[in-house]
């Protein structure tokens, strides 16, 4: 099992050793500067940059449902430490495709759920900290 790996480069296209870092769903929101075994599948499918310099990960972890893929949103710092962490899911796995924070700091996260061999798009709007909008 894995764990959702991130680092920045700079200009010239080389890495930033101090920003290297894993994350572990099944540790929660804990930036690790090592990989470690974990209990559950995490895979990091989408980044966008935030207004406050930060990052907003959308991935996928088995962390909750056990039975397939749960929407992760990862919110970092400048420095790839984090902030908050936030798990939708359900049956079947749901993965996501792109994530973007609107002008507002709003963020918009689009992705497939797959249940029963059967997709359909979602598209989850939150506010700032990940909470679902309705």
């Amino acid at each position: 099992k894995g764990n959702v790996f991130f680092l920045k480069v700079n200009q010239n296209g080389d890495i930033m050793p101090a920003s290297i870092r894993y994350y572990d769903g099944a540790t929660g929101i804990e930036s690790l500067s090592v990989p470690t075994e974990s209990g559950v599948l995490d895979e990091g499918e989408t980044i966008a940059s935030t207004s406050d310099g930060g990052f907003i990960i959308a991935g996928t972890t088995s962390l909750t449902s056990g039975n397939g893929k749960d929407l992760w949103l990862l919110k970092i710092n400048v420095v790839g430490d984090a902030v908050w962490s936030k798990v939708f899911g359900g049956d079947g796995d749901q993965v996501p495709s792109k994530v973007r924070e609107l002008p507002n700091g709003e963020l918009l996260i689009c992705g497939t759920s797959t249940v029963g061999g059967l997709s359909s798009i979602f598209l989850i709007k939150t506010d700032r900290n990940g909470e679902i909008k309705k």
